[in-house]
């Protein structure tokens, strides 16, 4: 679920001439003229870049290499008041192209020299190759002039805000740590996250994806119940220098075994809302042993809400499929503790780290051509309980392409969205809410009959093959008081209501109401759809169905 990578963060670095190793390696092995690179068939190519930021006493160095044949060992450069003498050594911290190293210290009116070296280990001999000589002139003291009348424009020292954001879809052995950044004076070359036991010695790397923000990156491999840290870090690159910023270090828990299932293969989670599963595990995903096309994922509440007997709260469970690259299912909670507002919308749409990423959407950004927009399955405004809760209802794979007039402002699904919250009761309210893709067709109130085509979208968020959904549904579960306070498991068939609600997916059906004509029994869209709902729930009457059980 992270990358990691070799460290080419560059801190600030003191001179130094006490690395012994280094120069009398440069004395054994250095080519006797200096002065131009090295040619060899085993080598590499370096150049030394002009030097930056130049003050009354300080400088940056920089360089470049490539077409290098062997592993580099080593890179920095050779510094000092004669071009003759260059017997200071600054050491880069990475050994990547390019590379940088400030100085200071330096006094004031004075002319260095400098040149770039790297070191390749060649068989088992480590080879010195250098690049140019090259100097640049400290500035008068007395106060800095500033740029003279024939000097280029002085660019401002590169900066960034970094700030080290909140974990979420926390389990017992993995998390999702985020961050942002604003007022990026440069190119942002890379985000992401130093992460570890302890908050001084943040020795892993979890790199995110995008250097957009915000940003994220999954981290696996925890302890269950182990206190983690994490601090945020944007690295900036102008020309050949490149300099990282940090954001302060949080940290967080991961849960206890009892909190989260990590079910066996073939078994089934014991939730009442879930449809029939089939899970097995393949590395870090589970996808349904009948159809390995059909990824499962399940998100506990990463804001720390608690349910029943203390545990955290459940957020939701989808089943997404690869051939479709669209969910088929979201199964949810219903329950006014989820829709107390606490926090705003927060829009982070991203890549869910426990689908494989290369199967979801690629951006947030729609497509002109498709005709759609972003719409939930679960929506925000069912999750405003808090900013990390709400923040997982973005994950890609709880969103489809739903045409724009279809569900906002009076479309068809957006008014069926408001009959299901008027149906959120104190004993819970279980809901599915589904995609299906074959033909579809259906007579709603009045005699409006409404069809729908299967139909490949060729540019929605980053892709050219997803299919548009031709109906989308509610099913619906909870009993018929909405307040006995007892458990489903515990209620008889005629103590429970269970009913599908189906829309195609179509813009002729904007304001129209939500009725018995929307309405089938959830073993009907079972035979349609091919989905087993409520396995857990034997008592519920899937076979049959009341309007009025439903203020219809």
């Amino acid at each position: 679920m992270f990358a990691k990578r070799s460290d080419h963060r560059v801190m600030t670095m003191n001179k130094t001439i006490a690395i012994f190793a280094i120069a009398a390696l440069f004395t054994m092995c250095g080519p006797e003229n200096g002065n131009q690179p090295e040619q060899s068939e085993a080598g590499v190519t370096v150049v030394t870049g002009s030097a930056t930021g130049v003050t009354t006493s300080t400088a940056t160095l920089n360089a470049t290499f490539s077409d290098n044949t062997a592993p580099v060992i080593d890179a920095g450069f050779n510094w000092g008041t004669s071009e003759d003498n260059l017997d200071g050594i600054e050491k880069a911290l990475n050994r990547t192209s390019p590379f940088s190293v400030p100085l200071s210290d330096l006094a004031e009116d004075r002319t260095y020299y400098y040149r770039a070296y790297v070191i390749l280990q060649i068989d088992a001999t480590a080879k010195v190759f250098y690049g140019e000589i090259k100097s640049f002139k400290t500035r008068p003291g007395g106060g800095d002039p500033g740029p003279g009348p024939d000097d280029p424009p002085q660019p401002q020292e590169m900066s960034v805000t970094v700030m080290t954001g909140s974990a979420s879809n926390i389990t017992i052995s993995d998390a999702v740590i985020s961050g942002s950044y604003a007022n990026a004076t440069d190119q942002v070359r890379e985000v992401g996250f130093e992460w570890g036991t302890s908050s001084s010695s943040l020795t892993e790397i979890a790199q995110s994806e995008y250097t957009d923000s915000p940003f994220d990156a999954g981290i696996d491999g925890l302890g269950n119940d182990m206190l983690y840290y994490y601090r945020a870090y944007v690295i900036l690159q102008r020309d050949s220098e490149i300099k990282t910023f940090y954001g302060s270090v949080s940290s967080f828990r991961t849960l206890k075994d009892q909190d989260i299932p990590e079910p066996p293969s073939g078994s089934q989670m014991g939730w009442y809302e879930l449809p029939k599963m089939n899970i097995q595990k393949s590395g870090n995903f589970h996808y349904n042993s009948e159809d390995n096309t059909q990824y499962y994922a399940w998100h506990l509440c990463s804001g720390g809400e608690k349910g029943p007997g203390g545990k955290t709260a459940r957020n939701y469970t989808v089943c997404y499929s690869a051939t479709h690259h669209c969910p088929l299912w979201v199964a949810a909670p219903r329950h006014s503790m989820y829709e107390v507002k606490n926090t705003d919308r927060t829009d982070a749409y991203r890549r869910d780290p426990l689908i494989p990423s290369d199967i979801q959407y690629s951006t947030k950004k729609v497509g002109d051509s498709s005709g759609c927009n972003k719409g939930h399955m679960l929506g925000s405004e069912e999750r405003l309980c808090s900013e990390n809760t709400n923040k997982d209802v973005f994950y890609f794979p709880n969103i489809a392409p739903q045409l724009s007039k279809f569900n906002t402002g009076g479309g068809g699904w957006n008014i069926l969205e408001e009959f299901v919250d008027g149906q959120v009761c104190s004993d819970t309210l279980y809901v599915v809410i589904g995609c299906y893709f074959k033909s579809f067709r259906h007579v709603y109130k009045g005699g409006i009959t409404v069809s729908a085509e299967p139909e490949t979208l060729d540019s929605y968020c980053g892709r050219s093959d997803v299919s548009k959904p031709t109906m989308f549904y509610y099913v619906l579960l909870r009993t018929k008081r909405g307040n006995t306070g007892k458990a489903l498991k515990d209620c008889s068939a005629t103590e429970i209501k269970c009913a599908a609600f189906v829309r195609t997916h179509s813009n002729s059906l904007k304001g129209v109401d939500v009725t018995s004509y929307d309405m089938m029994t959830v073993s009907d869209l079972e035979a349609l759809t091919g989905v087993e709902y409520f396995p857990n729930v034997p008592n519920a009457p899937k076979s049959t169905m009341s309007a009025s059980d439903w203020g219809l």
